[in-house]
């Protein structure tokens, strides 16, 4: 559990709901097995990292699937998220530990091979994303 208060997380979760969709949607398609890895992902991994809480009560890891939702009502482009997700990121460089880099990724590895092997645009989103966190 990480204890960095002053930190955004629930911005954080939000550009987490980015990142995660424009890693599914890479190839152009979102499946329902990277849908149910995501929501594995929140409740096993993201609840249980840090314990902030949004205005409701609820663990404001649960943002991530809220954004990923709407993205995916919406149609928005890897692109646009990952610009989402590299934008915060920049801004917020020197918060991240290794720790929660790895996270991150590892997350994103877990939804690209959910459906089954990674495909050559997951693979140049997630190639991306490593350069980012490097």
């Amino acid at each position: 559990m990480n204890s960095q208060s002053a930190f955004a997380w629930k911005e954080f979760y939000q550009k987490l709901g980015y990142l995660y969709y424009g890693v599914a949607s890479a190839d152009k398609q979102v499946t329902a097995e990277e849908t149910d890895m995501l929501k594995k992902l929140v409740r096993q991994v993201w609840t249980q990292y840090e314990n902030s809480l949004d205005e409701f009560g609820a663990d404001t890891a649960y943002n991530i699937e809220t954004v990923f939702d709407w993205l995916l009502l919406n149609d928005a482009t890897p692109d646009q998220c990952m610009d989402e997700f590299a934008f915060f990121l920049k801004n917020h460089a020197a918060q991240m530990s290794p720790e929660l880099k790895k996270m991150i990724l590892e997350s994103a590895e877990r939804i690209a091979t959910a459906f089954s092997r990674i495909s050559k645009s997951e693979m140049r989103v997630l190639q991306q994303l490593g350069k980012l966190l490097a």
